[in-house]
């Protein structure tokens, strides 16, 4: 309970920077990369179905991506547009 309120957290925190697009409307969805351990599976997915149900058919939609795993160290930086976890 404490993880997924935590992660949550974080998610809503990088979310506006992810969802601001380069110009108004011209994105239709952003990425979410999942970079977690096993040990967070389905949980931040869960989020992101969650975070689509609440918002507006105008926002740009979240795409859940699973990838494997990776310390925040050794990713390197992604382009804009998509939120890291």
């Amino acid at each position: 309970m404490v993880r997924a309120s935590l992660l949550t957290l974080v998610v809503l925190l990088l979310a506006p920077d992810a969802l601001a697009a380069p110009s108004v409307g011209a994105e239709t969805s952003v990425r979410v990369l999942d970079y977690t351990t096993p040990r967070w599976d389905g949980v931040v997915e869960g989020m992101v179905d969650e975070c689509n149900g609440m918002l507006p058919e105008s926002a740009p939609q979240l795409v859940y991506r699973r990838l494997p795993r990776h310390a925040c160290q050794d990713l390197k930086p992604r382009p804009f547009g998509a939120i890291v976890v």
